[in-house]
């Protein structure tokens, strides 16, 4: 759950999930009891939630609703009032996750280690031995969501992989297995935190900007590509590129008109994603 409002999100924020999208489906009904978030949510921060919904099957939506009424189902036409709170809108405030089918211990024991500025993943078969897998994915994540490949398709026999280049602040790692007959499953999520590695430092300028933003990286250069989205305050993306990065900074002039206001700049540079708020004069 991100924060791009423009206000601190409320631990007590209601939070529903039913299993279809409740804006189109009259059969859509709600999965569990209206949650809260269960913590503060600043502006431009995001947090990392899990809830335990049983039952599920294909996707499950999951609807945030930031002006605090807690009714047995939302209605979509009363209960987000735009002329209240902005970003109060379900077509922001609602998104969807697939269902993960997690491989059971008996299936496959997924472990982990820090060692030094390292991260040591092993894993082992119960029952079924390696012979019924095709191939391993590792994948890690710096929010626990977003996972990106760093390992593609080791044996199953290696039985273990080295992370030699974790990033600053926490990391999350799960293993995607894959039988032969080409079916997948996911391991449960393992997590290690690193405080002295060095982020990308980004600064943003001129701000508010005419028709071209500036980013600079510190005293780092930089090399590869960034993925670049600006999101207005509905929370919908307004323009996004990929760009390359090779030296201490780069121009971006987003391919489309925009309106003067503010919006919220996703940065995604490796696993690392930042928010920086910008101004269209």
């Amino acid at each position: 759950v991100c924060n791009i409002g423009d206000r601190t999100l409320s631990a007590n924020t209601p939070i529903a999930f039913y299993n279809d999208d409740p804006t189109s489906s009259a059969g859509a009904t709600l999965m569990l009891g209206i949650q809260t978030l269960g913590t503060n949510i600043e502006v431009g921060n995001c947090a990392l939630i899990t809830y335990r919904v049983q039952g599920a099957s294909g996707d499950v939506y999951a609807v945030v609703n930031c002006d605090n009424s807690v009714p047995p189902v939302f209605d979509f036409n009363t209960d987000f009032p735009m002329t209240v709170i902005g970003e109060c809108d379900y077509t922001n405030n609602m998104d969807s996750r697939p269902v993960v089918v997690l491989l059971g211990e008996s299936d496959l024991v997924f472990d982990a280690k820090k060692v030094e500025e390292t991260v040591h993943l092993y894993w082992s078969f119960g029952a079924n031995n390696a012979e019924a897998y095709q191939a391993i994915t590792v994948e890690r994540s710096r929010n626990g969501i977003d996972f990106y490949t760093i390992q593609t398709e080791l044996d199953p026999k290696d039985l273990r992989f080295v992370d030699e280049d974790p990033k600053q602040g926490i990391n999350y790692y799960r293993l995607k297995v894959y039988e032969k007959s080409g079916t997948f499953y996911y391991t449960h999520i393992e997590a290690f935190k690193f405080d002295g590695l060095s982020p990308i430092n980004v600064q943003v300028f001129p701000n508010p900007f005419d028709q071209k933003i500036q980013l600079r990286f510190g005293d780092l250069p930089l090399s590869g590509k960034l993925s670049l989205t600006l999101i207005n305050q509905l929370g919908q993306i307004v323009a996004e590129d990929q760009v390359v990065a090779d030296n201490l900074a780069l121009t971006w002039k987003p391919r489309r008109q925009l309106s003067a206001g503010s919006y919220w700049l996703k940065i995604v540079f490796d696993d690392q994603v930042m928010y920086k708020k910008v101004i269209k004069k």
